[in-house]
Parts: structure tokens; C-alpha cells; sequence
């Protein structure tokens, strides 16, 4: 990087952070001294050296620049520092508070970078000093104070605090020097130590030391890397110089199952994932989500020790987007400053891969791309590492984890890898709960999947089918929908096995599917209409033999849907009743069903009986009802009559619209609720069938002493009470003829007979 564009890194990185301050108004003493500190070095020292060195006239000295480097360093350590803490803050009152996002500790880091700031910024001024006393143009005459004026470049040296650090770089680098590049150091350090250094040892020190991948290494980040150990030390257990395993990673059990897998997820929109994450969770995989390359970075240090262990026994794996938007300034424009919380970071998936391979961890990394991925070509340059835009891939990518193997073919190792032809089935006969006990079909959970773009318009059915205890998975898209079906293998085939499986699927979907879609589409993802999606879900899972019924809906593209036909148990439809008849045997915990529905443009069956809902008298059976033409159901209790109101209530509320469906209850309070003690159950049917919606005709038979208590039906309409069997049967005999204007003649409280 020429040193301009070092120069304009710097001075953009220091603006982001000055309105990052700005925005966030934190009253901590740690932020007023970082912005007072901040300001100070980009108006008076940084701004002044721009046209200085854009303007040709002068060029700006090899050791500025290699105080420029170190200034940048410190400015990115800051910013992430920034980041971790305002994530931290982001956990509610109430809840654990993670300790490596802890904001006292991160203050605490701070104050840290701001001293280490001002310790790079000092010396950067003595050698811009240094150089306009040597050159004595007028053009560097910066306002600085003179007081510093007369500091030596060997001070260089000041800005670390490690003895062997500065010995080492005095007697192989040189005073006057604050930065070297990778080679010059490995060289250095070989010649120092009289050791030779591998290739490898070499690509793990290049990696470790320049984290931010500035380019080269700083005596900053040298000495940070050591710490307060020895230097020869610090490359010991880093392994450059010897490979030693050290103690605090070493685990008295050698079989990887016993240790507990792990994935790491570095998104920042986790809740498009949300599925993803549950289901890897459900199987007993430890997932930590990150939004931020900043806080996945905390983490992975605070945690080090357990991440050594499991990345030595394969039970670590890490997946990241590509690019990020977050809170990062070293892939940004200057003009986009004024707005930190929508920057794009286009370097987020290398910055987290180089960061895992520099500390040495060899856990395999799925670099997730979209419209970048053509700019994922650096995982190639590490190992261990792939790139894709498929979600099959990631599934494969963490099934090892998943199914208890330390290892796996590993064939996603590869840039803008393409998902393989066939799917290999996730977790077949291998977990435990792929067997049952029980052959009866109604001891197995009923599943509906349905996959639409508009699931939301969906919600009161759904929640009409859950309340039957019937599990319904809604997904938008065909790929999410695959991948979860491959994911739950083993539950679907015992559901499937035993009938309890139906799929249900719009015909045309706007979706982020690009296995249906043309490359021309991939501008706009949101708006890429798959014409294919029914049939491509009905083929997959015929393709998987899943012989669970599949109904299509469709609307406009009703005519489009003649595939069902080439598909055994599949029909396709543009009625919701048509779907509600589909789902009954799940509800009604049938195993089968007349499957009149399987054909191509399948319209509701018309219902030829009106139908007559009998709540009678368990004590007496003395009103007769049969020999019309009607479809009577008896129950004998309020509980009952509940149960097959809801049990059907598609049903019934189809024949209620079509003025096809009447109610016969029998007052009686010898069965009752607990919640309708002092009621009847007459009354007590009643407010249920009102408080649901039904406004069909309501009649309450009694004996004579009860009928002053059935004043209650003055209350609703379309209801009355009779004494008399004559009312009762001319009641049922207008429904059975479909007559809708007999209301005056029942409608009240103790209706009479007609003479």
C-alpha cells in the first residue's frame, strides 16, 4: 500500500471513531479522554500531512510511514474494542452478562488503547519533526509543540514495554525503524535465535502479527504479542520455534464424542438463520452467534481453552458471511462515516479466517457468500477453508458435528462450491430417535409442512391446526424447506411411515431460491419469482421417497399445476376448504382418508345433507329426529359438542355460511363444566357457538318447570326455546328442505306449536 493511501486509511478510521463517540454520548471519563485524544491527532498532527503528501512536492518519509502503520493499528484494535462494548451493553437488565462482553472490562481495555495511542502518536510527531528539521521545508511546519521537538528516532523503542522486544528489535530491525515486512522479520528472528523457521511457522507468525492485515509488522503488535514473557518463550508456545502442547489444553479423555461440539456463527442478520440454529441446538451442538467480527474475535480469546479442546478432537467448526454490515471502518469510504451503523465490511469473512489460522486453531471454516461470492477466493490461500451461497452446502458442511464423526470427506473445501447432486441423508438410522416403541398411528405427532412466501396470511389457520396438536413447520422459501426436511430425516420417515406427514405448497413463490432461477436474477433476490417452486417440492420428496400426501395451491397458475398428475398422492387447488378436508385426517387422528382431492384442479365437495348438531338429554332419548334427510351427529354432553365443533370446525363453518347447519341442545344440567357451574348446557353451548363466530339457528328443548330458566335466549339471535316436539320437528324439517324463512315461528322463548 503506498503511503498515501496509509495516510487516508488512517485519517478515515480516526473520523469513524470521533462519530462513533459523537453519536453514542457515553459518559464515561474513558470516552472524553479517547475523543479529546482522537480529535487532537486528526486535526493537528494527520490532516495537516494530506496535502503535504498529495501534492507531489515532497513525499513522506519510510519512517512516518512506519509510524502511520502503527497509529492504524492501535486505531483498529480501538474500534473493535468500541464494538464489544456497545454489544455488551446490549444485554438486557435481568440476564446473564457474559464476561468477555462485560462494558467495565472492555473500559478497561480502552484506556489501555488510549494510552497506547498516545505513546504511537508521540512518536510520530518527533519524526515528523525529525524529518522537517533534516529537510527545513516550509511546507512540514506542523503545530506541534517544541518541547518535542529535539526527541531522538530512537524512540521508537518507546512504544514497546518489553525488554527482550526491545533488544531484539534494536539489535536485528533497528532504532530508527518502527515497522518490517513478514520476511525481513522471519529472517530476523532466525538469525537471532540461530534457528531456522518452517514455512509454516512462518505463515503463523505473519498471520498472528499483522491480525488487521496492514501489510506488515509494527514493534507495536510484536510487543503486544509477547506480553511481559520472554520473547523466545512467546514463540515457544506459539510453536514457531518448537512445538510444545501445553497444559491447559489437554483433556483426560481421548474420545472426540465425549466432547461437546461446537459452531460458531458470525452473521449479522442471525434471525434469517433462526431455524438453522435450532435445529443444530436440538442436537445437542453448543452454536454461538455473533453480529460482529469484533465480538466473535472477544469471545474466541476468552474462551480459549475450550476451543483448544474441542478444535483438537474436530468438534469445532465456524461458519461467516462474507461480507457484514457492522461497525467496521477498515473496508469504508470516508463519506460513509457519517453513518457507522450501516457500514459495509467487505472483508468480514477473511478478517475472521485469518484471525482463527494466526492463533493456530484448524477447525474447518464455511465462508458463506451472495452476490460476493466471485470475491471469495482468498479461503484457497488457507486451509482448510470454503466458500459457497448454498444453504445444502452449510448442512453438509456441519453434519459431522451433528452426527458425533470427528471427520468427515470434506469435499466443500473448495471456492464457490456447488452443492453436491445428491444430498447425502442427514442422520439415517443413526439417532435414537428413528425408532418407536408403538405401532399405533395415533401415538405419532402429526406434522403438516407447508411452504409459502406469504405465510403470514396464513396465521389463524395455522393456529387452528396447532391447537389440534398438530406440529406445523412453515417455511418462505424451497431451499429452507429442503434443508430442514433432510435436517429432520428420522422424525419425518416414523411420521411418513405412519401417515402422520402432509405437505402443503403455493405453486409459484417469490423467493431467495437459486436453484430454480436464472444468473440474471441474482441482482435481485427478493424479486426473483420461482414458477417452479410446487413442483420442485413434490419432486424432492418423491425423489427421497416420502409418500406423504402433497397438496399444491395455486391461484392464477391453477392451470399450471397438471404435474400433480405424474405424481402419486398429489392433487393441487385454489380453495382453502379443499386444504382444510386435506388436513382432517391429521386433526381427526386418522391414518387415511378418502383422498378425493387427488387430481389436478381439485374444486370443494358439495355437501348434498345439511347437517344437524343433536345435544340431547342423557337421560332420555324420547325425541325422535330420524327419517329426515339429514346428516345428524348425537353427542350427549357440552364437552362433546365442544370437542366435534372443534374436531371439524371447517366442516361446520362451511355448512353454517351455506345456511346448511341448525343446533338441537337439550336443557339439562345434570352434565356441566366446572366453568359453567351455574349454567345449563344449553346456555353454556350456546355462548361457545356465539363467542365462535356461528350464527346458525340455536333451539333449546326443555320441560315445562325449565322453561323459565331459557329466558337467556332473548339474548342472541336466531335462537329460541320449545317445550313442544311439534316446534323441534318443524324446526329440523326446514333445514332439511332448506328453508331459511321459518325464524318466526321458533325464534322466542317457549315457542308454540302453529295451528
Amino acid at each position: 500500500m503506498d503511503p498515501i493511501s496509509i495516510l487516508t486509511t488512517v485519517i478515515s478510521t480516526t473520523s469513524f471513531l470521533l462519530t462513533w463517540i459523537d453519536q453514542h454520548q457515553s459518559k464515561e471519563a474513558v470516552f472524553r479522554d479517547l475523543h479529546t485524544t482522537l480529535d487532537n491527532v486528526h486535526s493537528g498532527i494527520l490532516s495537516p500531512l494530506l496535502p503535504i503528501g498529495a501534492s507531489g512536492r515532497s513525499q513522506l518519509e519510510p519512517n512516518i510511514v512506519g509510524c502511520l502503520r502503527t497509529v492504524q493499528e492501535v486505531l483498529l484494535r480501538t474500534r473493535d474494542h468500541l464494538v464489544v462494548w456497545e454489544d455488551g451493553r446490549k444485554f438486557k437488565s435481568g440476564k446473564r452478562l457474559l464476561a468477555f462482553l462485560n462494558p467495565a472490562v472492555v473500559l478497561d481495555e480502552l484506556r489501555d488503547d488510549k494510552t497506547r495511542l498516545v505513546s504511537s502518536v508521540q512518536i510520530l510527531t518527533a519524526s515528523i519533526q525529525v524529518s522537517s528539521f533534516i529537510r527545513q521545508p516550509s511546507a512540514l511546519s506542523l503545530p506541534v509543540q517544541s518541547s518535542r521537538s529535539h526527541v531522538s528516532s530512537s524512540n521508537n523503542l518507546e512504544i514497546a514495554s518489553n525488554r527482550d522486544v526491545k533488544e531484539f528489535w534494536a539489535a536485528e530491525i533497528g532504532t530508527e525503524t518502527s515497522y518490517c515486512s513478514a520476511e525481513f522479520l522471519h529472517a530476523a528472528l532466525s538469525h537471532y535465535f540461530e534457528k531456522t523457521l518452517t514455512p509454516e511457522a512462518k505463515e503463523i507468525l505473519s498471520l498472528r502479527l499483522d491480525e488487521y492485515g496492514v501489510g506488515c509488522t509494527t514493534l507495536a503488535s510484536l510487543d503486544r504479542f509477547v506480553g511481559r514473557q520472554p520473547l523466545l518463550d512467546a514463540l515457544t508456545t506459539l510453536g514457531v520455534i518448537q512445538v510444545i502442547e501445553s497444559s491447559r489444553f489437554t483433556v483426560e479423555s481421548s474420545d472426540p464424542t465425549s466432547i461437546k461440539p461446537i459452531l460458531i456463527m458470525v452473521d449479522d442478520k442471525p434471525e434469517n438463520h433462526r431455524y438453522t440454529i435450532r435445529l443444530v441446538r436440538s442436537y445437542n451442538v453448543d452454536v454461538y452467534v455473533f453480529t460482529s467480527t469484533a465480538s466473535a474475535k472477544t469471545w474466541i480469546d476468552a474462551n480459549e481453552a475450550m476451543l483448544r479442546i474441542a478444535d483438537k478432537f474436530g468438534r469445532l467448526r465456524c461458519r461467516s458471511d462474507n461480507a457484514r454490515w457492522e461497525q467496521d471502518a477498515s473496508a469504508l469510504t470516508p463519506s460513509s462515516y457519517q453513518s457507522p451503523r450501516i457500514s459495509l465490511n467487505i472483508y468480514a469473512g477473511e478478517t475472521i479466517l485469518r484471525y482463527l489460522r494466526g492463533r493456530q486453531y484448524s477447525a474447518p471454516v464455511l465462508i458463506v457468500a451472495g452476490k460476493s461470492i466471485m470475491k471469495t477466493s482468498y479461503v484457497l490461500d488457507y486451509a482448510r477453508a470454503g466458500s459457497t451461497r448454498y444453504p445444502d452446502v452449510f448442512m453438509d458442511f456441519i453434519h459431522p458435528l451433528i452426527a458425533n464423526r470427528s471427520g468427515d470427506e470434506e469435499w466443500w473445501l473448495d471456492f464457490n462450491v456447488q452443492p453436491r447432486a445428491r444430498t447425502k441423508p442427514m442422520l439415517v438410522n443413526e439417532s435414537p430417535r428413528s425408532t418407536i416403541e408403538s405401532s399405533d398411528p395415533t401415538s405419532i405427532k402429526p406434522i403438516l409442512i407447508m411452504v409459502d412466501d406469504e405465510i403470514k396470511k396464513h396465521r389463524s389457520r395455522i393456529a387452528l391446526v396447532r391447537s389440534y396438536n398438530v406440529d406445523v413447520f412453515d417455511f418462505t422459501s424451497t431451499a429452507s424447506a429442503k434443508t430442514w426436511i433432510d435436517a429432520n430425516e428420522a422424525m419425518l420417515r416414523i411420521a411418513d411411515k405412519f401417515g402422520r406427514l402432509r405437505c402443503r405448497s403455493d405453486n409459484v413463490r417469490w423467493e431467495q431460491d437459486a436453484s430454480a432461477l436464472t444468473p440474471s436474477s441474482y441482482q435481485s433476490p427478493r424479486n426473483s419469482l420461482n414458477i417452479y417452486a410446487g413442483e420442485t417440492i413434490l419432486h424432492y420428496l418423491r425423489g427421497r421417497q416420502y409418500s406423504a400426501p402433497v397438496l399444491i395451491a395455486a391461484g392464477k397458475s391453477i392451470m399450471k399445476t397438471s404435474y400433480v398428475l405424474d405424481y402419486a398422492r398429489a392433487g393441487s387447488t385454489r380453495y382453502p376448504d379443499v386444504f382444510m378436508d386435506f388436513i382432517h385426517p391429521l386433526i381427526a387422528d386418522r391414518s387415511g382418508d378418502e383422498e378425493w382431492w387427488l387430481d389436478f384442479n381439485v374444486k370443494p365437495r358439495a355437501r348434498t345433507k345439511p347437517m344437524l348438531l343433536w345435544v340431547r338429554d342423557p337421560g332420555s332419548n324420547s325425541l325422535p329426529i330420524s327419517g329426515q334427510s339429514l346428516h345428524t351427529v348425537v353427542v350427549a354432553s357440552f364437552e362433546e359438542a365442544q370437542e366435534e365443533m372443534k374436531m371439524n370446525s371447517h366442516m361446520y363453518r362451511r355448512l353454517g355460511k351455506a345456511n346448511m347447519l341448525r343446533v338441537l341442545c337439550c336443557e339439562t344440567q345434570r352434565i356441566l363444566l366446572p366453568a359453567t357451574r351455574n349454567s345449563s348446557t344449553g346456555r353454556a353451548l350456546l355462548q361457545y357457538i356465539r363467542s365462535d363466530g356461528y350464527d346458525c339457528p340455536f333451539l333449546v328443548f326443555c320441560r315445562s318447570d325449565e322453561l323459565p330458566r331459557t329466558k337467556y335466549v332473548m339474548k342472541f339471535r336466531n335462537t329460541g326455546s320449545t317445550v313442544h316436539p311439534s316446534v323441534v320437528d318443524a324446526f329440523i324439517k326446514s333445514l332439511s328442505e332448506r328453508k331459511h324463512d321459518d325464524y318466526a315461528l321458533w325464534a322466542v322463548q317457549g315457542a308454540s306449536p302453529v295451528p
